[in-house]
This record gives structure tokens, sequence and C-alpha cells, in this order.
């Protein structure tokens, strides 16, 4: 795993996260699903704000370690030569 999380990125993550899950463990949700699936949520934003290592970011071909977080990275396709030519 290549780190994709940069170091300001990763304190607010964990930082939203914690708050978040403190406020949703607390907090009287009705319905059990949405109250499970918020902190999932928050358990995510924690684990990869301190393990600096997001898979959608590596989806996205984002990297917030570098100053331009949204610069694609320029994949050059191989020229397939034909067999026998």
């Amino acid at each position: 795993m290549k780190r994709n999380v940069g170091n300001k990125d990763g304190l607010i993550r964990f930082i939203i996260g914690g708050l978040a899950l403190a406020f949703f463990l607390f907090l009287t949700i009705q319905d059990e699903l949405v109250r499970d699936i918020l902190i999932g949520i928050s358990f995510y934003t924690i684990v990869t704000g301190t393990v600096h290592y997001c898979p959608l970011y590596l989806f996205l071909d984002v990297d917030t370690r570098t100053e331009n977080p949204l610069r694609r990275k320029r994949h050059r396709r191989k020229k397939m030569h034909k067999a026998g030519s």
C-alpha cells in the first residue's frame, strides 16, 4: 500500500471521524441500520487518516501528499507488436 493521504488530510480525517463517532455513539437514532452505517463511515475516516491510505483516492487517482493532489499520472501504453510480422 502506497500512501496517498497527506498529513493535513490525515489529521482532518482523524478529527472529523473521532467527533462523528462520538456524536453517533451517543445520539439516539431510531433506525439501527442508519446508525451502524454512520458509525462505519466514522471508523473508515479514522482508519484512513491514521494509516495515510485511502482506497477511494487510489480509485480516483488522487494523492494529497503532493502540491497538486488532482494531478493525473500519465500512463504510457506499450505498443503491441504482432507476432510473425
